[in-house]
């Protein structure tokens, strides 16, 4: 994973305070990590968690414009179903 791009999307749930630890196992493994949230994520987990883990702002409008970089990295979205994936083949979770 190491200087991988990845773009991480979460919605509202439970699993919302799973991914925090998700982030947290990909910047470990060097990658850059960016995330985006619903609004009904934000009920679960600020986005200040999120920026205070990733040193980026956390998107949470989609409306929001984006740079160059951030389109790009956007085309790269892994989701919480890899999460299982990853714990399993890196960690014996």
């Amino acid at each position: 994973m190491k200087n991988k791009k990845i773009l991480v999307g979460i919605t509202g749930g439970v699993a919302a305070y799973k991914t925090c630890s998700l982030v947290n196992m990909f910047l470990k493994e060097g990658a850059d990590v960016k995330v985006i949230m619903t609004h009904g994520a934000t009920k679960f987990v600020t986005p200040l968690t999120f920026q205070s883990l990733t040193n980026h702002p956390v998107y949470v409008d989609i409306w929001q414009t984006y740079n160059k970089e951030e389109k790009e990295v956007s085309r790269k979205v892994y989701n919480i179903p890899l999460w299982k994936k990853i714990k399993k083949q890196n960690y014996g979770l």
